[in-house]
């Protein structure tokens, strides 16, 4: 969801909330239930263009402050079968995909910052052994 504000230039959860069709309160207790409505998301995405893969996984290109958008919808009929795989589900199904994915970017976000870590701590150790 932080990665979907970025990409549409939001700074609240209500504003959030506005652009998804949601109440305030509805989102909040989604959000509260980490029930989100992933269809209305991937909707939104598609329509300002969000690049899918760097939405859902944090790759692809772009990053919090640069969203890689695509130019064409050639992501789109993926997507669109994922979304309708979706809808088939059972709610105990789809809450359970909710929070693989949600794990998923979790490891890739604390991988992201353990990488970051090596690097400051490289540049840490080059420093001193150039003193």
């Amino acid at each position: 969801m932080t990665r979907l504000k970025a990409a549409l230039g939001v700074n609240s959860d209500g504003k959030l909330a506005e652009s998804l069709g949601l109440s305030t309160s509805a989102y909040a207790n989604l959000k509260k239930r980490s029930s989100i409505p992933f269809e209305k998301v991937i909707e939104l995405a598609i329509s300002q263009k969000v690049n899918l893969d760097w939405l859902f996984s944090g790759e692809g290109g772009g990053n919090m402050n640069a969203p890689l958008r695509v130019e064409s919808a050639v992501m789109m009929p993926q997507w669109e079968n994922i979304a309708n795989l979706f809808e088939g589900l059972s709610e105990q199904q789809r809450t359970r995909i909710e929070v693989i994915m949600e794990e998923y970017l979790a490891l890739n976000r604390l991988n992201a910052e353990v990488e970051a870590l090596k690097q400051q701590l490289k540049a840490s150790l080059k420093d001193r052994s150039n003193r």
